[in-house]
């Protein structure tokens, strides 16, 4: 009852235990029933100055959630879990990414990792998506775009956004860097008969907190191989190498004229001129009516 909850304020004022002893105190409360709201805004404050990890740290921000609570402080957390679910690859449950859409309708300010974390999560688990749902990822696909960060989980919606399209004939690697280190590709894209080239060397653009991404096209008949390494003030220390070939990529329903030139190529190299110049003559159709259709401004 009411001396329940008294006792328990006292406890919050004057207690400085450890986040676990808290964690401890804040069950057996919750089990009698007694409101726990100002016990778990101090577990969550506390949760987030010093890092601790809590295994409970769901249950206790859903039950603050109940109470609505402070909205910078729902929003930090929030931003925390995202960090950790992007960032670390951390597992994380559902209730946090209902929570971002909650803010996002409420007109919150959202940090890009819950926009990237958002995005992720519904890629991969696309039969919880509803009308809402994908509104919100068009949205947070707009500004991640406005804010020139791209990546792999873009091929996920095509469709969601007329932007998407660009991406459809990307292949997009990835690579985590380790603080303070940049991540540098080097790489060559070589048809199949011809001679070995030279690799080309580039520093992949950081996205956010070193997760490195680098944009390739790669065609029919074409083999994409790479290594990465890791420059920083100690030096280069490779980690990485990998080669893709078109044939490893899946393919898109989706028809473009990039999958009209892959075609083409697939149609050359099985000697089938009759469909490549069916081809050629659909890929000229589409670029007139594009180019009478479209001006770059």
């Amino acid at each position: 009852g009411k001396y329940d909850e008294n006792v328990l304020a006292y406890l919050v004022r004057h207690f400085f235990g450890s986040i676990k002893d808290m964690r401890d105190i804040w069950k057996t409360a919750d089990a009698f029933g007694v409101n726990t709201y100002a016990l778990c805004e101090r577990m969550l404050v506390q949760m987030l100055y010093t890092g601790a990890h809590v295994g409970d740290k769901i249950e206790i921000f859903r039950a603050y959630s109940r109470e609505m609570g402070n909205e910078q402080l729902r929003m930090a957390f929030l931003s925390q879990c995202c960090y950790d679910y992007v960032v670390k690859e951390q597992i994380m449950d559902s209730f946090i990414f209902r929570g971002i859409m909650q803010l996002y309708q409420k007109e919150a300010f959202m940090h890009r990792v819950c926009k990237m974390a958002f995005l992720q999560y519904y890629a991969e688990n696309r039969h919880e998506q509803d009308d809402r749902i994908r509104q919100t990822c068009c949205a947070f696909l707009r500004d991640l775009l406005a804010e020139r960060i791209v990546l792999p989980l873009y091929k996920d919606y095509q469709g969601y956004i007329p932007q998407m399209d660009e991406y459809q004939d990307k292949t997009i690697i990835e690579y985590r860097a380790k603080p303070g280190c940049r991540a540098v590709i080097h790489y060559m894209i070589q048809d199949e008969g011809s001679p070995e080239k030279e690799y080309s060397t580039e520093e992949m653009r950081d996205m956010f907190a070193g997760i490195c991404i680098k944009e390739f096209v790669v065609f029919f008949g074409e083999r994409l191989q790479y290594y990465i390494t890791e420059e920083s003030e100690k030096g280069s220390q490779p980690t990485r190498s990998n080669s893709i070939s078109a044939s490893d990529l899946e393919q898109d329903d989706f028809e473009s004229r990039f999958t009209v030139l892959n075609d083409i190529m697939i149609g050359k190299t099985l000697h089938d001129y009759d469909t490549v110049n069916d081809l050629l003559l659909q890929y000229y159709r589409q670029e007139f009516v594009v180019d009478s259709l479209f001006k770059l401004r």
